[in-house]
């Protein structure tokens, strides 16, 4: 019941309609989907998402994002929900068919683009700031000699901060406890914990960095 009243609470300050929801949320979980979404997102590929933990979709109150504004996953892959999870609105997700995207804890705010051919994780209680990309695959290929082969799944690890308007690329690992400055395009993995990394490219700037909200 107390979650229900937040949840209300939540949709009466983004101005979207908590009854919509409620009926939404049936529609899911007919289908065995533990899903809680606005009534302008839009999901294509709903029997892909696995739901062990709730997902909520465009309800979170963001100041300069209009009620109007669509979210939109395209999930041709697999989405597994591991843990309590939120994306903001206006995102889009894009899960190619062989790719696996998985969310554990994490609040994704509004506006993040998601394509994702091969593989992500984002781990326990990280927070995705506004207008973030992450993109595995170059959809190109350019050939050179000595060309090392490596994988293009990205890890993010838990309790990361990764700050607006950050792009975080194919084949890149970030340890737990970092922070991503805004604007940062993240090229090579940062294996060292509890840094702050910026720049493009991105490099490790502050060590023994702590975080909370």
């Amino acid at each position: 019941m107390n979650s229900l009243v937040r949840l209300y609470i939540k949709s009466k300050k983004s101005s979207i309609s908590f009854i919509i929801v409620i009926i939404k949320h049936i529609y899911y979980k007919i289908q065995g989907k533990n899903i809680f979404a606005s009534k302008t997102t839009i999901i294509k590929g709903v029997k892909n998402i696995t739901t062990f933990s709730k997902l909520q979709i465009g309800i979170e109150e963001v100041a300069f994002m209009l009620s109007s504004d669509k979210t939109y996953l395209n999930i041709k892959g697999d989405l597994v929900i591991q843990g309590n999870a939120y994306i903001g609105k206006g995102c889009r997700m894009d899960v190619g068919v062989n790719a696996t995207l998985v969310l554990n804890r994490v609040f994704i705010n509004a506006k993040c683009l998601f394509v994702i051919s091969n593989g992500l994780e984002i781990g326990d209680n990280t927070v995705i700031s506004w207008n973030c990309q992450f993109i595995d695959e170059d959809f190109h290929m350019i050939n050179y000699e000595g060309k090392k082969e490596s994988s293009k799944k990205i890890s993010i690890g838990n309790h990361v901060w990764i700050g607006a308007n950050s792009v975080i690329l194919k084949g890149v690992s970030i340890a737990d406890g970092c922070v991503v400055a805004a604007n940062s395009i993240v090229t090579k993995s940062i294996e060292e914990q509890n840094v702050l990394i910026a720049g493009n490219p991105a490099k490790i700037i502050r060590r023994e960095v702590q975080w909370k909200i």
